[in-house]
């Protein structure tokens, strides 16, 4: 064996070893996690890969590291002071979720006037708002006596007329507030006949249970105020609404009661239902649930609103007195404030302003004008106003009187001038006119007038002078003699004819 052949085995066998020692440390390196999908990866792409298409080389992801979570020892809580600076977004965070604050409740005086409220669901909700309007007043308190499912067709749940009396008794208001009908929209159960809502029938029965209920509160002297139904979201309960509206104002009227309609204020501009709309602070508010029957806490306001007035006016109690330094001074009553020239000075703040002297619901001044103004007799009494003789609004000759009235000596257009025309147009005894002759006979009898009063012996006599009242009997009777005057006769005996 010569020495270059030995040199070549000894190559050979190392690069064997060099090719060993490399395969394991590829396997070692390739059991490591990720590493085999790396190297995959990182694979070079081939001459057929670049011609028929095949996975792309794609970039090494490195793995992000688990995040490190340290847990602490939560921190004692510690009192905010008062001074700690916060941000607005903050500040407004923290002023939109606190609760509204609750009216001042002011205790009620034992002489407290009550007013009871009677009715369904509705008017429960009506008693909660007027109780939260009446709660600064110590003289009125709010007894709530709703039933939620009562009505007026369904007397075996509950009979309102039968049962009101009795309630008046034992609570003794100053007054009884009804307002009901949101369950009254079902037949009417009468002996073994069944009423259909809204017919003939049902509506007589409806209206004297109504008047029953009107009358019990009548009959014990106590002052009423029906509040009426406002609009629903389906069309069908609204119609029935307005039509039971009327039937409440006419059974509150039979004992001199007063309605209060409150339709206007739940419905939009077109008279339609609406579930929002202006509170009684004047800004859009959602008034009704999502039902379309309910009211929300600013619809409760706002039907307490529409009969808070009329309590007040009826029970005879105003408003928060003013100061007395605040106290405007009353102006000077004049005669007819219509038609005076001056007046006194009044104050920015003097409820006479607007035509009254008190705030709204409170009780009318009795010094008033004596004198009603023109405005008030021509839209009040439907009188006009005083004229001045002769002036083009004086309409004195056409006084609204009988067909046939005996003339008046005051009449200033009759008897004013130099012609008295009272001696023209009074009575006169009727003298009937003479007949009207026809022509011929006017001919013929003027003819024999002319012949009769012809002279014979002189028949030179001048006629007497004097004018001659025409007549058309003596202007035909120029005409007639020469058409009508036969030939003159012969002479008589004694002498030839001429």
């Amino acid at each position: 064996m010569t020495p270059r052949h030995e040199e070549t085995i000894w190559l050979r066998a190392l690069a064997r070893s060099v090719t060993i020692v490399l395969l394991a440390v590829a396997v070692i390196v390739t059991g490591l996690p990720g590493v085999g999908e790396v190297r995959a990866q990182e694979r070079p792409r081939s001459i057929l890969d670049m011609l028929f298409g095949g996975p792309a080389v794609r970039q090494p992801q490195r793995a992000e590291p688990p995040p490190r979570r340290i847990r602490r020892e939560p921190a004692p809580r510690r009192q905010k002071s008062t001074s700690t600076r916060k941000s607005g977004k903050t500040k407004a965070r923290t002023t939109a979720s606190a609760p509204a604050a609750a009216p001042a409740v002011v205790a009620k005086s034992e002489t407290a006037r009550s007013v009871l409220v009677v009715g369904d669901f509705l008017a429960g909700t009506l008693a909660a708002g007027l109780e939260k309007a009446l709660a600064k007043r110590p003289d009125l308190k709010v007894i709530d006596a709703s039933k939620g499912s009562s009505g007026l067709v369904r007397a075996d749940h509950y009979d309102w007329p039968g049962s009101l009396p009795s309630l008046i008794d034992k609570e003794k208001p100053a007054m009884v507030v009804v307002m009901l009908g949101s369950n009254d929209r079902q037949p009417i159960e009468s002996g073994s006949m069944t009423l259909a809502v809204r017919s003939p029938e049902w509506a007589a029965s409806y209206e004297q249970r109504a008047l029953a209920l009107a009358s019990a509160v009548g009959s014990k002297e106590v002052p009423l105020l029906w509040v009426g139904m406002p609009a629903f979201r389906l069309n069908n309960m609204t119609a029935d609404m307005a039509f039971l509206n009327e039937v409440y104002r006419k059974a509150a009227t039979s004992v001199s009661g007063e309605f209060v309609d409150i339709w206007d204020g739940f419905v939009d501009a077109d008279g339609a239902f609406s579930y929002s709309g202006p509170d009684i602070a004047g800004q859009q508010a959602r008034l009704r649930n999502e039902d379309g029957i309910t009211m929300t806490d600013a619809g409760r306001d706002k039907l307490a609103f529409f009969a808070e007035n009329p309590v007040q006016r009826i029970l005879g109690t105003d408003g928060s007195a003013p100061a007395v330094s605040e106290a405007p001074s009353r102006p000077v009553a004049v005669a007819n404030p219509a038609t005076a020239t001056s007046a006194p000075l009044l104050a920015l703040t003097d409820p006479s302003l607007d035509g009254g002297d008190v705030l709204l619901g409170g009780v009318p001044t009795a010094d008033r004008a004596t004198v009603a103004s023109p405005r008030d007799r021509l839209v009040t009494a439907g009188l006009p106003g005083a004229k001045t003789p002769g002036r083009a609004d004086d309409f004195a000759w056409n006084p609204k009187s009988p067909a046939v009235a005996p003339i008046k000596t005051a009449d200033p257009v009759l008897f004013r001038g130099s012609v008295d025309l009272g001696s023209v147009m009074g009575p006169k005894p009727l003298v009937p006119l003479s007949p009207m002759p026809t022509l011929a006979d006017a001919i013929i009898e003027d003819w024999a007038k002319g012949k009769d009063s012809a002279p014979s012996a002189q028949p030179d006599a001048v006629p007497e002078a004097g004018p001659r009242e025409p007549t058309v009997a003596g202007a035909a009777s120029a005409v007639a003699p020469a058409i009508t005057q036969p030939t003159a006769p012969a002479a008589p005996a004694g002498g030839p004819a001429r």
